[in-house]
């Protein structure tokens, strides 16, 4: 057997006696010699090993033997609490875990664990985060040597950049970590209503009740521009939708003429003709409304706000329902989804130009149409009580669905429970649908009204239009009852001249919005007072959609989103993605919630099958089936429920292998 010597060493910087056992002489020549310095680990020129320290060990034979009470499985007395470097019997980056210590369990030494100096793990067969074990909760090493993959970051070679297109509602941290962005910066201040009778869009500011802005809700004359062409009459708009960035969607029904779908600029307009300013509606004489009559002030088709003009189906195709997506790799863009109600179909339109990204048949007319937090999109028919989801994810439609003791509908909401909800018409009051369980609730409102476009608050309230009672007699009127069991019922008259309120909804400091269709005009009602004020618009104001945004923003997107593309394998060799990894702080009440997405082009992305939601790291893609594509769009979604609280999301990384690689 060898010469067994022992050995007394200190441990500098920590002041530690220890003894240790040399199982053998060692050679100098072999470069496991020295177990313990090679000027790495600081213990000093003690103890001399060769490559068979340990015959009845070979696990530890590039560190001294057990009787030296120091390393991870060897025998301990209980209470023995050893200091440590993790890298000692690794021989590997020493210097990563320092001033750890060992803790004796079940008679035997544990792995050193320390963080003086953590770091995440990473696939690199190294104990980056000091606690013993080397890259746990990783499935990197399955990737054997072809495994490939990159960390984003604070701290990574890559840190986190936030620009225009690749994030919504999101900022930066000090620290470089990717946060919620304040409320105050999201939130919008105009809504828009459509003037059925005349063919127009009226933009209010919902601070002052001014009308900025009266745009054509329909281009119809041949534009070298190729901004669209319509009929010049007969356009009849009704429902409107604000997007992420300010921008309105209109419907247009035309009925027996071809329908069609208008986008209008918030801001950032084109100069179209080149002269060098911006040519729009506005309201030049501060009046605070639009006159048609003036050209200053009304610029028909001139107006250079209006982005494009698409058409929707065939000939009376009657575009009515009208809803925006959560977005995608577009940034603050989400898709349209128009309801043709004599096609029984919805189309889903491309945010940048209107052109049809797919259509989805449904087994009911669509009258108005709503998307809850998780992409589904809910329609109703009018006054029948039938609604119909299609996952707005991958395209497909659900089946219809009768509301249990409901024959009533016509405007629909989702609230922030993603709870269903239809106004009654032709039934005073207003029925909810819950999708997790199937349940059924009806909230009659006798005498106030037959119920009409509907809306939810943040408060967790339910807003309901009232047109005209059951008798027929017109009221111009809301209500409010709360949205878990109906309780609660309030009514709020508006002036004996404002009639037949058609829609409800909610700007984003907190006022209720009454859009009234015989009297031609808006009111504004405080709900903690009941104080109301009233604005004109234009002929047949009839919208009860979501003409402010509110909804996208705090119940279809209540969150904020990053979006980050990772590239595989150089092409042609194909890329098999094997795991996603984060690190996030996540409060009680907030939730990081990923989705991911592959193709072979960048363009390829948007339309591509969306994986998830995956909410705990890391995401094991092999479980996910064969994932392949030069591309792998990750989506990362933060949310709260409480307020001015936020997940922190601190890092991002991705693995994956190279096919046919050796």
């Amino acid at each position: 057997m060898a010469l067994r010597k022992w050995c007394v060493f200190v441990l500098i910087g920590f002041a530690i006696m220890s003894v240790r056992g040399c199982d053998c002489a060692g050679d100098p020549g072999d470069p496991y010699k020295d177990c313990l310095d090679n000027d790495l680990d600081g213990y000093g020129d003690n103890c001399m090993l060769g490559p068979d320290c340990d015959d009845e060990n070979p696990d530890l034979n590039f560190s001294c033997d057990c009787d030296v009470l120091e390393y991870e499985g060897c025998p301990c007395t209980e209470g023995e609490e050893p200091e440590c470097w993790e890298a000692d019997a690794k021989f590997l980056d020493v210097g990563i875990c320092k001033a750890g210590k060992r803790f004796c369990e079940n008679e035997k030494f544990t792995a050193c664990i320390g963080q003086v100096l953590p770091e995440k793990e990473r696939c690199d067969n190294i104990d980056n985060d000091c606690d013993g074990s080397t890259d746990e909760m990783l499935t990197c090493t399955d990737c054997g040597p072809r495994c490939h993959g990159v960390d984003t970051g604070p701290g990574t070679e890559q840190e986190f950049e936030l620009d225009d297109d690749n994030n919504r509602g999101l900022e930066m941290d000090p620290n470089g970590n990717i946060v919620l962005e304040e409320g105050e910066n999201i939130r919008l201040t105009f809504l828009y209503v459509a003037n059925s009778d005349e063919g127009t869009v009226s933009k209010i500011n919902t601070e002052t009740g001014q009308e900025e802005g009266r745009y054509i809700s329909a281009l119809y004359s041949p534009d070298p521009r190729n901004r669209g062409s319509a009929r010049a009459s007969g356009n009849a708009p009704s429902r409107t939708a604000v997007d992420f960035n300010g921008d309105v969607w209109v419907a247009n029904r035309a009925f027996n003429q071809q329908g069609t779908v208008t986008k209008i600029a918030h801001q950032n307009c084109p100069d179209l003709n080149g002269n060098q300013q911006v040519d729009t509606s506005r309201d030049a004489n501060g009046n605070g409304r639009i006159e048609l009559g003036d050209p200053a002030e009304y610029l028909g088709e001139a107006d250079e706000c209006i982005l494009f003009t698409v058409n929707i189906g065939g000939n009376n195709s009657v575009p009515r329902a009208l809803a925006l997506d959560a977005g995608g790799i577009e940034g603050g863009m989400g898709n349209a989804w128009v309801g043709a109600y004599s096609e029984n179909k919805f189309y889903k339109l491309d945010p940048s130009d209107g052109h049809v990204l797919a259509e989805v048949a449904i087994g009911l007319h669509p009258y108005g149409a709503a998307i809850d937090s998780k992409g589904i999109l809910w329609s109703c028919q009018q006054a029948t009580g039938r609604i119909v989801s299609i996952d707005t994810n991958n395209n497909t439609a659900g089946d219809v669905i009768q509301i249990e003791g409901w024959s009533g509908s016509y405007g629909i909401a989702v609230d922030m429970k993603d709870r269903v909800w239809v106004g009654g018409y032709q039934l005073e009051g207003a029925a909810r649908y819950d999708p997790a369980d199937g349940s059924s609730m009806t909230v009659p409102t006798p005498n106030v009204g037959v119920g009409r476009g509907i809306a939810a608050d943040a408060d967790g309230n339910i807003w309901l239009a009232h047109s005209w009672l059951t008798g027929g007699t017109r009221v111009g009127r809301v209500t409010r009852f709360n949205s878990d069991d109906g309780s609660q019922l309030q009514t709020f008259e508006f002036p004996s001249g404002s009639l037949e309120t058609i829609g409800v909804g909610l700007d984003f400091d907190g006022y209720v919005w009454g859009v009234n269709r015989q009297s031609d005009d808006t009111c504004k009602l405080d709900p903690g007072t009941g104080a109301v004020e009233c604005y004109p618009t234009g002929a047949g104001t009839y919208t009860y959609s979501d003409f402010t945004g509110f909804a996208l923003r705090n119940f279809t997107a209540p969150r904020g989103t990053y979006w980050q593309v990772f590239e595989g394998c150089a092409l042609p060799t194909e890329t098999r993605w094997k795991q996603v990894t984060w690190e996030a702080t996540v409060p009680d009440g907030t939730l990081v919630t990923i989705y991911v997405k592959f193709a072979d082009t960048i363009d390829g992305l948007q339309s591509a099958t969306r994986y998830g939601p995956f909410t705990e790291s890391p995401v094991d893609l092999i479980a996910e089936g064969v994932l392949e594509g030069h591309y792998m769009l990750v989506e990362v979604i933060l949310s709260t429920d409480v307020e001015d609280l936020t997940p922190i999301f601190k890092g991002l990384g991705a693995q994956w292998v190279c096919q046919g690689e050796n």
